[in-house]
């Protein structure tokens, strides 16, 4: 599990370090204190694939066709006050695993050409897609920027990974390698798709963890009784009431939607980090302490580290009750994100849930209040 994290010249930090991570983390503070940019970098850190880096500009909702206008900005954000000059620095601390992150910007396409020459010189029939790379990269005329990525693992390098911004859009090219470290993302902005939803149910079946997922929906709405896939159009969970008939996911709310996807990506992926953003989003406040309760119990039993976002005070209290009952007291951190007086830089104070309900309880601020 990831216990520290240092961030250097990405997004809106600047320099910051954050230690006492527990097992299930709840984060908090004002409006643009750097939350969701913690995920992002949480998500880059333990991702170790290219992909990760589109998928933060999906999650954005960044326009890819700002890149092919200007492709020479299109990796600024990534960088504190776009100063893409300077690398950002990305490294996490854990119990079985260290990681630095170097992410860092050039106009130059040579290192990635060349991880495309062995397949230029071995194959003579290439595809369309490997010619049209090929002119990109080679042709002056078009103009580009490179991401490049380096991690190295417990000291060790990672050949690097690199995307490059054209006028004809992002190219990368896609390498996987061992990590024991594995992450899912669920954005606020975006819902999962029905066909992934389904996708994700189907697993919990085959490995015999759908009474889990059905149990969380209930926390929701009790009246649910039963729930499976179809294939009818495009695969999608569907959900049936006492004496009801079956009816899509979508139509019960954001809610129930919601819970679904946080449990699906606990029970189908033991052993990986899940980060929600904004997690009370539809959750109405009597169904939030429950909620923490499964999130406690199942992060354990599945080997999950949990890193959530909350503006809401109601999610907080219920976490920090949550956290109180647990035998393990050092299970839950709770970590306010706030700026130094002095030098504008993000800090993290992590309290244990017993500090934590105590300020509760003084009505102190813990959500980044000066």
């Amino acid at each position: 599990m990831i216990s520290e994290i240092e961030i250097r010249n990405f997004r809106c930090f600047e320099e910051t370090r954050i230690s006492g991570f527990r097992r299930v983390n709840l984060i908090g503070g004002l409006n643009n204190s750097g939350k969701t940019a913690l995920l992002e970098a949480l998500y880059l850190n333990a991702s170790v694939e290219t992909k990760c880096v589109v998928n933060l500009m999906r999650f954005r909702r960044e326009d890819l066709e700002f890149a092919k206008s200007i492709p020479e900005k299109a990796w600024s954000n990534f960088f504190f006050n776009q100063n893409n000059i300077s690398p950002a620095i990305i490294k996490s601390k854990g119990s079985d695993e260290d990681v630095d992150l170097k992410i860092w910007c050039d106009d130059s396409a040579e290192n990635f050409f060349l991880k495309f020459e062995d397949e230029f010189e071995k194959n003579e029939d290439l595809d369309e897609d490997l010619i049209e790379i090929k002119d990109l990269l080679s042709n002056n005329q078009y103009k580009k920027a490179a991401l490049h990525l380096t991690w190295y693992i417990n000291g060790k390098k990672i050949p690097q990974l690199s995307l490059i911004a054209t006028s004809k859009g992002i190219i990368s090219k896609e390498l996987k390698f061992p990590s024991t470290k594995q992450v899912k993302f669920i954005p606020a902005a975006l819902r999962t798709s029905k066909s992934a939803l389904a996708r994700e149910f189907d697993m919990s079946e085959l490995s015999g963890n759908t009474d889990k997922v059905l149990e969380a929906i209930k926390l929701i709405d009790s009246s649910i009784k039963e729930a499976k896939t179809l294939s009818i159009g495009e695969p999608t969970l569907y959900l049936k009431k006492e004496g009801g008939v079956y009816l899509p996911i979508s139509l019960y709310g954001e809610a129930v939607s919601k819970v679904a996807d946080f449990i699906l990506r606990i029970v189908n992926h033991q052993g990986h980090i899940l980060l929600i953003d904004e997690i009370e989003n539809g959750i109405h406040y009597t169904h939030q302490p429950r909620l923490w309760e499964m999130l406690f119990k199942l992060a354990v039993e599945f080997d999950i580290q949990i890193f959530a976002t909350t503006h809401s005070l109601e999610m907080i209290r219920a976490f920090a009750e949550t956290g109180l009952q647990q035998e393990d007291k050092e299970m839950a951190a709770y970590i306010e994100l706030t700026r130094h007086i002095r030098t504008g830089q993000i800090t993290g104070i992590a309290r244990e849930p017993k500090e934590l309900e105590y300020t509760l309880r003084r009505g102190v601020g813990v959500r980044g209040e000066q």
